[in-house]
């Protein structure tokens, strides 16, 4: 029932422009005692949000060092994914409830892609990715005849500061079932968590993706005429999925504010769903209804996300790129428009603090006065915008391009590898 999906091929020394042969050199070396290593990636889609965009460039990556790296997508249908969605929510904090019903859906139907996944062979090391297939490792080892070989790990991208507790009750004993857990910040990790060793890893971008190309003025100037923009008056861009935890509601109440001051600017938000997520059609309804007869709102709608030359072209010609969220995993987003070198006015909540640092790479905001106040001084003065913007992408070219995530994997692979050896700087005590 697993589906495998195809990579396009990448070359490690593609990167050297941007990081350096030095650290070109640092990962093939972590590489050589990894050679031929079979890798497994397991997520619930392939395509929409950041995992998806993360191992559609590091899987091919690794192949290219020399492992044998493969990536699956679970299957289910539309009530499984409901439920994950509602583990999602639950899992960052939302008060929803846990029926003994849903557990035994989302059980039934990573049952069913463990005993699809058990038919593949055996791997040296399987990452599996969030709650949605975190379940299949347990089940297998229940199941009749399966030879556990390898290392297990389970990859945590969401912001798992203050779950909801019935829901970490109810997946914990199936997450202490892998040999280790990786998280995007240490303030993620669960303090109960026994018998598995923890690892800290934030996400990273691919500067070769379409959306974080520099392209030519003409082109996008024709992408903002299209979407009826007007390229001549600043205005303020938010890319999300459109799913409640991003706030999209917020950024119009703040735009109405400052719509007062600025009465020249317009507000363009833009993004899709997932393919594992139910709840962002009805999102971007609620966000239309919300916009309705507020002038100079651009409420834009892309399934699976709005098309990459039409985000590159935004965020290129955007006065202030905004990412206002009310939990926030990493936030690829904004490593995206730091990289395209945006002044940015961001949510001070999870790991979107670890890329703006406040007043050096953008802003952090914390209420709707400071919000107002952020995107103003950077829509009037020009200079500290591109100030912060250089900054941003310098930061970003040091600490969250693909390849250090793929140097990391490689670290933590030698690590499980090397059994009892010393702790590696990513694992957290």
């Amino acid at each position: 029932m697993t589906e495998c999906v195809l990579t396009d091929k990448r070359a490690l020394q593609d990167y050297q422009p941007f990081i350096g042969q030095e650290c070109i050199d640092e990962i093939r070396k972590l590489a050589k005692p990894l050679a031929g290593a079979k890798v497994l990636h397991l997520n619930a889609t392939a395509a929409g949000g950041g995992v998806a965009e993360i191992l559609k460039v590091l899987t091919p990556l690794m192949c290219d060092v020399g492992l044998s790296a493969e990536w699956q997508i679970i299957k289910g249908k539309d009530e499984f994914f409901e439920v994950t969605k509602a583990m999602h929510n639950g899992l960052q904090g939302k008060p929803v409830s846990l029926s003994s019903s849903m557990e035994e859906t989302w059980v039934k139907y990573n049952d069913i892609n463990a005993q699809s996944l058990s038919c593949n062979g055996t791997y040296d090391f399987v990452i599996i990715h969030d709650p949605q297939p975190a379940g299949i490792l347990k089940l297998l080892n229940n199941g009749n005849g399966h030879n556990r070989k390898g290392h297990w790990l389970w990859r945590c991208h969401i912001d798992l500061s203050t779950p909801n507790p019935s829901y970490w009750k109810f997946l914990k004993p199936y997450v202490e079932e892998h040999d280790a857990a990786i998280f995007s910040k240490e303030q993620y990790v669960q303090k109960d968590i026994a018998g598995l060793r923890r690892f800290e890893m934030a996400p990273s971008i691919d500067p070769f993706s379409v959306k974080n190309l520099t392209i030519d003025d003409e082109q996008v100037q024709q992408v903002l005429l299209k979407y009826n923009v007007d390229p001549n008056r600043p205005f303020v861009f938010k890319l999300s999925r459109y799913d409640p935890w991003k706030d999209f509601y917020g950024i119009i109440d703040i735009y109405d504010l400052l719509k007062k001051e600025i009465p020249e600017l317009q507000l363009v938000l833009a993004g899709g769903g997932a393919d594992d997520d139910p709840e962002a059609w009805s999102c971007y309804q609620g966000v239309l209804e919300r916009a309705k007869g507020k002038k100079d709102i651009h409420a834009i709608w892309g399934h699976n996300g709005v098309g990459s030359p039409e985000v590159n072209a935004f965020r290129q010609a955007a006065s202030v790129v905004v990412q206002k969220s009310t939990r926030e995993g990493f936030g690829l987003v904004v490593s995206e428009a730091l990289w395209k070198g945006c002044p940015m006015v961001a949510s001070d909540v999870g790991g979107i603090s670890l890329q703006i640092l406040n007043g050096q790479t953008g802003y952090l905001a914390r209420n709707n006065g400071e919000w107002v106040q952020a995107i103003k001084k950077l829509v009037r003065d020009r200079k500290t915008a591109r100030q912060l913007g250089d900054n941003g992408k310098k930061h970003v070219q040091e600490r969250f391009l693909i390849t250090r995530q793929l140097r990391d994997y490689l670290s933590i692979f030698n690590a499980m590898a090397n059994g009892k050896s010393p702790r590696i700087s990513l694992e957290l005590t």
